[in-house]
C-alpha cells in the first residue's frame, strides 16, 4: 500500500521472528556444547582450559604436552602453553610465542632438551623443577598492616 503501511507490518514480523530467535538462542538454544579440557586435543577451547590447569596445578606429567605445544600452529595455544612452562621451571630459553615456526626452532630445541633432562646451554641439567608448590584452594592471603612503623 501506498504511506507505508505494508512495509511497517513487514518490519514488525521481521521484529518479532528477530526477537524469538535471540530469545531462543539465549535460553540456550544456541550455545555449543561444554568442551572438555584436554592438554591433547586438536581444538584450541579444549586445550586452553587444560593448559591453564596444568600450569595452576604445577603438573609435571604435562611438562611434555607442554613443550610440544609450543610448537602449535594456533598462536595462543603457544602462548599459554610457553607462559605455563615459565611459571612451572622458570626458564624462558629465549622462546618467542609469536615467531615464525623457524624462528622459533632453536628455543624448541632447548625446551626438548630441557624437558628430557639434557644439557641446555648456560642452564643446569636436570630436567622440570618447579620454582614453587601452588597455594592450595582454601588459601588466605597473607595479612598486610598498612599501620606505619
Amino acid at each position: 500500500m501506498c504511506c507505508g503501511v505494508d512495509q511497517d507490518r513487514t518490519w514488525r514480523a521481521t521484529g518479532l521472528a528477530v526477537g524469538v530467535a535471540l530469545v531462543l538462542c539465549a535460553a540456550g538454544g544456541c550455545t555449543a556444547p561444554p568442551v572438555e579440557p584436554d592438554i591433547r586435543a586438536s581444538d584450541t577451547p579444549a586445550k586452553i582450559p587444560a593448559i591453564m590447569h596444568a600450569a595452576y596445578t604445577g603438573d609435571q606429567d604435562k611438562v611434555p604436552e607442554l613443550v610440544a605445544a609450543l610448537d602449535s600452529e594456533d598462536p595462543a595455544v603457544r602462548l599459554f602453553a610457553f607462559e605455563a612452562l615459565v611459571r612451572m621451571t622458570g626458564h624462558r630459553f629465549d622462546y618467542v610465542w609469536y615467531a615464525t615456526r623457524e624462528q622459533r626452532q632453536p628455543a624448541l630445541a632447548k625446551w626438548r632438551a630441557f624437558r628430557d633432562g639434557k644439557s641446555v646451554p648456560g642452564h643446569a641439567p636436570g630436567g622440570v623443577k618447579p620454582l614453587a608448590e601452588p597455594e592450595p584452594a582454601d588459601a588466605q592471603p597473607d595479612q598486610v598492616s598498612l599501620q606505619a612503623p
